[in-house]
C-alpha cells in the first residue's frame, strides 16, 4: 500500500497547538484518524510531533508502539518562509521501514502535504 491513496482521499490534515496536541486527519466521508502528538511547540519557530503510523500504513494506538519524529522549522526569508521538514528515526517502526521512507519521500509523500500547505498559506 502506498500513501498516495489515503492522501487523495483525506478532506483536510491538522494539529492542534500547544505540546500533547493531536495530529490528524479527516477523510472525505468524514472518519477521524489521529496519527500522532506534538511533541515541542514554538511558534513562529516551529514545532515538532511523533508519527504513528507504521510500514504497513496502520496507526499505531496512543502509547502502543514505536514513533519517529517529524520536525518542521520556520524561517523568514527574503520574499517569504523557508519550510524545512525533517522526519528522523524512522529505523524505529522496524521491517519495512526503508519502503515507508520511500513512500513518503515520493510525489504523494511529504512533498505534496508541503505544497498543500504553502497553497492554503499562501491564500491567506
Amino acid at each position: 500500500m502506498t500513501y498516495a491513496a489515503p492522501l487523495l482521499a483525506l478532506d483536510h490534515v491538522a494539529i492542534e497547538p500547544g505540546v500533547g496536541g493531536r495530529c490528524y486527519e479527516i477523510t472525505r466521508d468524514g472518519r477521524t484518524c489521529t496519527w500522532g502528538r506534538v511533541l515541542a511547540w514554538d511558534p513562529p519557530h516551529g514545532l515538532s510531533y511523533t508519527w504513528e503510523i507504521q510500514p504497513d500504513w496502520d496507526v499505531v494506538p496512543p502509547g502502543g508502539g514505536p514513533a519517529s519524529t517529524v520536525t518542521v522549522t520556520f524561517e523568514q526569508v527574503e520574499g517569504g518562509t523557508r519550510v524545512d521538514l525533517v522526519h528522523s528515526g524512522l529505523d524505529v517502526h522496524g521491517e519495512g521501514w526503508q519502503s515507508m521512507r520511500d513512500a513518503i519521500d515520493g510525489e504523494q509523500g511529504w512533498n505534496a502535504m508541503l505544497v498543500a500547505y504553502a497553497a492554503v498559506t499562501e491564500a491567506g
